[in-house]
């Protein structure tokens, strides 16, 4: 639920006594655990509810989560260094002391350059990283780290230049990694770590026509489950 809640609240500051979340949910199979399906929390600082369902638009190849709207929940990054993915499990600030955003993403998904630059080595601290690489920016303002790849794209090593866009590597599950997922990290030049949510612009994708139609039948099921 907090993967969920963190898009509107900050979690060490926000949460009063008398806030309540109701939740409905399945125990997904093999890896997937616990499968939330719709949410509302009831926010005392806010004077409001948050609400989130599940859902897969037709074209998606996963579902996500939208808000009574129709709008997604969680923020999505412009010049992604990852264009589809099942969801997001790590952010900066989470509480994890983590230094990066991590998507769960199956094993050979594409990893795109975010921006032109240069690769400044390739593969190091496999024990930890896996297959990875470091990218700077032209600039030399900022360097993304990817790290548990799968396998590199072809031409792609130390030295090389790369337009933002170009196909890097694909996804994977290397170094100290216990499921299929991507890492990716920011640093300025001083070496300071940098929130991707900061550096990149981000959206929340909202659904329209048959898409939300689609939506608001499956909320308002899922919605009465929750109760009032």
């Amino acid at each position: 639920a907090s993967r969920l809640l963190v898009w509107n609240l900050n979690l060490t500051r926000d949460p009063r006594k008398g806030d309540t979340i109701d939740l409905i949910y399945t125990m997904g199979e093999g890896s997937e655990g616990i499968v939330i399906h719709a949410l509302r929390y009831r926010s005392q600082k806010f004077s409001r509810s948050f609400e989130a369902y599940r859902y897969q638009p037709e074209g998606r190849a996963y579902a996500s989560y939208f808000d009574e709207q129709g709008r997604e929940v969680p923020a999505r990054l412009r010049d992604s260094p990852i264009a589809s993915y099942q969801e997001i499990t790590s952010l900066i600030g989470d509480g994890r002391g983590h230094q990066g955003m991590d998507f769960k993403a199956p094993v050979g998904t594409p990893i795109l350059a975010p921006w032109d630059g240069q690769i400044l080595r390739k593969n190091w601290n496999w024990k930890y990283n896996g297959n990875s690489l470091e990218l700077s920016s032209h600039d030399g303002r900022r360097v993304a780290r990817f790290l548990h790849l799968d396998k590199l794209a072809d031409g792609i090593g130390s030295g090389v230049r790369v337009k933002k866009g170009q196909r890097l590597a694909d996804s994977g599950n290397t170094g100290r990694s216990f499921a299929p997922h991507l890492h990716y990290e920011i640093s300025g030049g001083s070496g300071r770590v940098l929130d991707p949510l900061d550096v990149h612009e981000t959206h929340h994708p909202r659904l329209s026509g048959a898409a939300l139609q689609g939506f608001e039948e499956v909320m308002t099921r899922l919605g009465a489950g929750l109760g009032d």
